[in-house]
């Protein structure tokens, strides 16, 4: 599958922003997070072929705000241990 735009990875897991003003490589740290809480696992996969196994690793073991879904997908998909994430980690409020 050839990857040209963020379109091409799942524009229905970004309904809420305008798909055109983003940019697959300066933006990686916005697509990658929410692709893994959002999409398809089709998309998901695509993601982590198109990035590499060490980005998406690195981005998503970054990111202080991933759901629990999305950590465990990462998990699972990329073989990180669970204490590498810095949103499992991190206290939850009970709300």
């Amino acid at each position: 599958m050839q990857i040209n735009s963020v379109a091409d990875l799942g524009a229905y897991a970004f309904w809420d922003t305008d798909i055109t003003m983003l940019n697959l490589e300066k933006d990686k740290e916005i697509i990658i997070p929410r692709i893994f809480e959002r999409a398809k696992l089709d998309d998901v996969l695509n993601t982590i072929i198109f990035y590499g196994i060490g980005v998406c690793g690195n981005i998503l073991t970054a990111n202080k705000y991933l759901p629990k879904q999305a950590i465990y997908l990462s998990h699972l998909l990329l073989s990180l241990p669970l204490e590498k994430f810095k949103a499992y980690a991190a206290p939850r409020n009970n709300f």
